[in-house]
């Protein structure tokens, strides 16, 4: 658990402690107990909402960060590296970002330091009047992945 969400649920204990004295000791009637009915839900529901992010999310949030590769590497390519490339649909997308103003960068392939990393070739385009960047990217995976993929 982190520290952050130490800091919330004590946030939200101290709070609800707050609402249940005001409602015990002052017996406030009308709109007043209404809100702070309101308020007490809402802080019910955040507590729920904690919880469920504590016991769900965090084991995938983690799961997906020690997977993730922490090292890449960019290599130059050249189209005719890859026979498995799409050529017909690279073309076409990279006609249309040019027609969009976007100058080609260069032919990348990723290389990664520890895991399982396919094949690929990542054209790279750059618009230098909007300052952003396109990308054209075709992942070559082995004929055993294209198998479970497309498995009925």
């Amino acid at each position: 658990m982190t520290a952050r969400r130490i800091i919330h649920l004590t946030s939200y204990g101290l709070t609800g402690l707050i609402l249940f004295f005001w409602l015990h000791f002052y017996q406030t009637s009308g709109w007043i107990f209404w809100v702070i009915v309101g308020l007490g839900v809402i802080l019910c529901l955040g507590i729920v909402a904690e919880i469920i992010t504590m016991i769900f999310l965090e084991p995938i949030k983690q799961k997906i960060l020690r997977d993730f590769p922490q090292n890449l590497t960019f290599i130059d390519v050249k189209v005719a590296d890859h026979p498995h490339l799409d050529r017909a649909t690279l073309d076409r997308w990279t006609d249309t970002f040019e027609y969009l103003g976007f100058q080609r960068l260069g032919d990348f392939s990723i290389q990664v330091e520890s895991g399982n990393q396919p094949p690929s070739l990542l054209r790279l385009l750059i618009h230098p009047r909007h300052r952003c960047f396109g990308e054209i990217h075709q992942v070559f995976p082995s004929p055993s992945t294209l198998v479970g993929l497309y498995k009925f």
